[in-house]
């Protein structure tokens, strides 16, 4: 027997699994992917930049803006989860299909496509996305692969279909990043259901810039708990315990558990009858259980009518000593909550100075989801609500990694009607990652929680045009500091633009986005866009530098807006010349020598010369976009370069010489398997005299290559 689970009308439970998507019997069982060691996804050829759809009753829409890269955000996303070394989960190498699927196709083909059937576009409703599992309802053979045994609960066929009335975008060009979107959704396939903690990835509602693509200490406990890796999993204690209101057990309330020292916020749920078990990373845990309410409703954990209503309301109530966890060992912490409804609602934030007052610019923001605050600074947060009504009795907590709040006061401006403004100094440890903090406000007998309602992000990345060079021995070029072509690789130095304690080396991941040659757009938490456009990263570290290649998409541009972010926290932009080639030439072994094979193959070196008449390969950067004349070339950023078309191997407008006599230039394109490496092939003047280190250059439409690199000639 199987069952589709639309992620609608089901029970969800926390008994070592955080809040999981289960079966729809009686009792319900968390499901759980049957193939998680090779997930096959596909996306659907429709999905391309430009993407519009008539699904919506209102003519024709696009649905991924004209500069995305759906393809390259599928398998960031996919990557994303691959990247838990500690969990035993890896999607495959994304494919792509011409099968649009729909929701109740049951084929066994998990397929990622926009919304296009009728009953789809219902099912999606106001959603950004929505997930499809269909699972085993009972014990049997797998329909889609012959002779495997499942169990019920186990994944058979899970497809993801975007709301084809929403405008995603990949280059920041819309409020909807394509590739947080469908990290969430992945996370639903891996059975994950949503989640209280506002930071984290499998929140329901959009998080603002592209934090979403970074799994956070709740969707990282989830995977790791659900599906162990057989060797370096993650190491868990257990907290379990009971939900209790006058005596009574409390079902489906909330719960908290955070050890602000490590940083790690998880969220969990207890079952209907109070009870509750999760597994978390050791530790000491501030732990509080919390009632659904405007930001978090039992509809988005997919409650079913009789659920909400069994949801009870009360106080939010926190545990008076932390609870201490170890290793492979089990700590009871049950919680007995106060009773009623709290007279703090309809709460309202802002920012101001450290230690001021008066400086409130009149705009409040309600929270509704999580706010990002960069880490590294002092300053003020701004609280008001009807229900906070003087300093008697008030208490404000920012629990969280490395955070120290003032004692509230009260701000020289109030609002509409008296109503008051309080303010609370916080001061915030530079971190290293993103983690999110809870607010807990205490006045009375009235209590507020918001669980990771504030990130705090590394400090904010501070970059300048000087700093953008050619990768290629740091060089600036004659065109100028600053100045990229499409395509080229550089390196861009910078502040906080990357961790610390790296290096982080792109190149030769597998599960981590070097899938098929294909680079990741995030690397140690490092990501780099040129208007909007993520570029692919090869290396980042030191805190100051990342190696890049300038997506191809700037092509045709003037000028490019580039923004670093680390963590989550992102720099102000930079505005860079943009040109169509920008060539350089690597070097080796020494920086004098320009990188070479000779005809044979082997490296061009002071003792392996190349004879005249010879042809040698010489490679660098920086070269743009062919000016192919044959079928169109189909070089996408961060993968490997094709071989160009046989009618075009040519020098596409390259001149050389070697020692100042003119040298035939073959070929010049993109290295083919390669990213951001181009090559020229040119032969040596039979002509030649010199011998030894001989200088070469190549020019085109006035620019050049390093005048001062030589190649090796016997």
């Amino acid at each position: 027997m199987r069952r589709i689970l639309p992620l609608i009308f089901l029970l969800a439970v926390s008994s070592f699994g955080y809040i999981r998507l289960t079966t729809s019997g009686t009792p319900p069982v968390p499901i759980q992917r049957v193939d998680n060691t090779g997930i096959q996804f596909y996306l659907n050829s429709l999905i391309v930049a430009g993407a519009t759809s008539s699904q919506t009753g209102g003519g024709s829409m696009t649905v991924i803006s004209a500069n995305s890269n759906p393809v390259v955000a599928a398998r960031a996303a996919i990557a994303t989860w691959n990247a838990v070394s500690t969990a035993n989960v890896n999607f495959l190498p994304l494919k792509i299909t011409q099968t649009p699927n729909i929701q109740h196709a049951e084929d066994g083909l998990m397929v990622v496509t926009i919304a296009y059937a009728a009953d789809d576009v219902s099912a999606v409703g106001q959603a950004l996305a929505f997930t499809v599992n269909e699972y085993a309802a009972a014990t049997g053979t797998n329909p889609y692969v012959p002779g495997q045994t499942v169990v019920n609960g186990d994944i058979l066929d899970s497809d993801i279909l975007l709301n084809p009335a929403v405008q995603f975008s990949t280059d920041g060009s819309t409020s909807f990043d394509l590739q947080a979107v469908l990290t969430h959704e992945f996370g639903h396939a891996l059975s994950a259901n949503h989640t209280g903690v506002l930071g984290a990835t499998m929140f329901q509602a959009p998080t603002p810039g592209t934090i979403a693509r970074i799994l956070s200490a709740d969707d990282l406990s989830f995977v790791n708990s659900v599906y162990p890796a057989p060797s370096g999993a993650q190491t868990f204690g257990t907290i379990s315990g009971t939900v209790t209101l006058s005596g009574s057990p409390v079902p489906y309330a909330l719960l908290s558990f955070t050890d602000p020292a490590q940083g790690i916020n998880i969220g969990g749920l207890a079952a209907a009858n109070g009870t509750y078990s999760i597994q978390v990373p050791p530790g000491s845990y501030t732990t509080y259980a919390e009632p659904f309410g405007s930001v978090v409703q039992p509809g988005n954990l997919y409650f079913t009518v009789t659920q909400a209503a069994q949801t009870t309301t009360f106080q939010s109530t926190l545990l008076a000593s932390p609870v201490v966890v170890a290793a492979n060992s089990t700590t009871s912490a049950s919680v007995a909550v106060a009773p009623g409804s709290t007279n703090i609602t309809s709460l309202f934030y802002a920012f101001g100075g450290a230690g001021k007052t008066g400086d409130f610019s009149g705009i409040l923001h309600s929270i509704v989801g999580p706010v990002l605050i960069p880490s590294g600074q002092s300053l003020d947060l701004l609280l008001t609500s009807p229900g906070m009504t003087s300093l008697t009795g008030l208490s404000i907590a920012l629990t969280g990694k490395g955070i120290a709040v003032g004692a509230p006061r009260l701000d020289t401006t109030t609002l509409t009607g008296g109503q008051p403004i309080f303010r609370v100094t916080l001061t915030l440890a530079s971190l290293t990652a993103p983690a999110p903090s809870n607010l807990f406000i205490t006045q009375g007998s009235n209590t507020l929680s918001h669980t990771g309602a504030f990130v705090i992000v590394p400090p904010t990345p501070v970059i300048s045009a000087a700093g953008l060079v050619s990768a290629v021995s740091d060089l600036t070029g004659v065109v100028g500091s600053g100045t990229v072509s499409p395509g080229e690789y550089v390196t861009l130095y910078g502040s906080g633009v990357a961790p610390a304690t790296g290096p982080y080396a792109g190149i030769g991941y597998t599960n981590t986005g070097y899938v098929l040659g294909y680079l990741p757009q995030n690397l140690g938490g490092t990501s780099v866009t040129f208007n909007g456009v993520q570029a692919p990263v090869f290396f980042t570290g030191g805190g100051t530098q990342v190696n890049l290649q300038v997506p191809f998409e700037i092509a045709n541009h003037q000028t490019a807006q580039v923004i670093a972010s680390f963590g989550g926290s992102a720099s102000a932009p930079i505005t860079v010349p943009v040109v169509a080639q920008h060539p350089a030439l690597f070097t080796f072994p020494a920086n004098t020598n320009a990188y070479t094979a000779n005809q044979d193959g082997s490296i061009n070196t002071s003792t392996n010369a190349a004879a005249r008449g010879s042809y040698i390969t010489v490679v660098g950067t920086g070269i743009g976009l062919p000016s192919y004349t044959g079928i169109p070339y189909p070089i996408q950023t961060g993968g490997p370069a094709p071989a160009p078309p046989t009618a075009d191997l040519n020098a596409n407008g390259y001149t050389c010489t070697i020692g100042g006599v003119t040298a035939p230039v073959a070929f010049t394109g993109w290295y083919t398997g390669f990213a951001a490496e181009a090559e020229w092939i040119v032969q040596i003047p039979a002509s030649l005299s010199a011998t030894g280190a001989v200088p070469i250059q190549f020019s085109t439409g006035g620019v050049s290559t390093q005048s001062d690199l030589t190649v090796f000639i016997k």
